[in-house]
């Protein structure tokens, strides 16, 4: 925690001790290029891969594998806390592949990232669930298309499948992002997700954000909706902050109010594709405790090689 804190805090010493911090044996300097190094030797053995795969090279394209280690913590009030360490291997192989990506991870980053719940406010560490995936992209008019199988590690082995339609209509200010998924796994069956996002930008600093959100699970008949709005602000061209409030009812026993969250979060990415990180404090109000406000913070860390 004290180490995202530190690089959100400026550099209000700088000026004193300049010559130091400009130093090629600075710490900051030796992370950069550990970082890239990492990097570079990635990139090298994926393309060696790939040639080998391939036969022979048929582009020149440059190889843009990564590897993303994730670090989520919770603490709520009255001791709850959670912690998980996650990886994400995306492997790109530009001489094999024309519209298709392959991953191995240790969580499934389809169900992970679905909703406004699963990301924005996030308030539960990722489920462990190692296993592999292949995403295969197509365009079809102004309509994205996103296949992806998965073969989860598990005794059986277990599947997955999501087909994912997405578009964007801008009409400005105003944006746009309906996104239709259709999932099945070998556990609990079909189901469906539909989410309508909209837009606002006031000017390049400001935005808001209309959502609303509704899945169906068929084998468990379980329907739920999230609706909510959220408001951005950039602070500086690397990061942005801003408050959010959902809505999440469901169907059991019958339809109703489940939760309501509120939260403020703060994103920071000091360095591109090398580290991101945001803090999200929130208070959550939930039937199972009479609608009584909890209150909690998150952290949610990637260190991108």
């Amino acid at each position: 925690m004290l180490f995202v804190f530190q690089l959100a805090t400026p550099l209000s010493y700088a000026d004193d001790d300049k010559e130091s911090a400009e130093t090629p044996d600075s710490v900051e300097s030796n992370l950069i290029d550990f970082n890239r190094y990492l990097s570079e030797k990635l990139d090298h053995w994926a393309d060696k891969l790939d040639v080998y795969l391939s036969d022979k090279r048929f582009t020149d394209k440059k190889n843009k594998t990564a590897v993303k280690i994730n670090y989520f913590t919770r603490y709520e009030e009255g001791g709850n806390t959670d912690s998980s360490f996650n990886f994400n291997l995306d492997l790109r192989l530009p001489n094999m592949e024309e519209k298709w990506a392959l991953t191995f991870t240790s969580y499934d980053e389809v169900e992970e990232s679905r909703g406004v719940r699963s990301t924005q406010q996030r308030t539960q560490p990722r489920q462990r669930n190692y296993g592999a995936g292949l995403a295969l992209l197509q365009e079809l008019g102004r309509i994205r298309t996103t296949f992806r199988p998965r073969l989860e590690l598990k005794d059986p082995l277990q599947t997955r499948y999501s087909l994912m339609f997405e578009s964007t209509a801008d009409a400005k200010p105003y944006r746009l992002r309906p996104k239709l998924e259709l999932f099945a796994d070998s556990e609990q069956g079909t189901g469906q997700f539909v989410s309508i996002n909209m837009e606002l930008s006031t000017d390049t600093r400001y935005s808001i954000n209309l959502f609303s959100e509704e899945q169906y699970q068929d084998a468990k008949n379980l329907f739920t909706t999230t609706h909510g709005f959220s408001v951005g602000t950039a602070v500086t061209k690397n990061s942005q902050m801003g408050p959010a409030v959902s809505f999440y009812s469901t169907n059991r026993e019958s339809f109703h109010l489940e939760d309501m969250t509120v939260s403020f979060g703060f994103s920071h990415q000091p360095y591109r594709k090398i580290i991101h990180y945001s803090l999200n404090p929130y208070s959550r109000f939930s039937k199972l405790d009479n609608f009584k406000g909890h209150v909690g913070v998150t952290l949610d860390l990637d260190l991108i090689f």
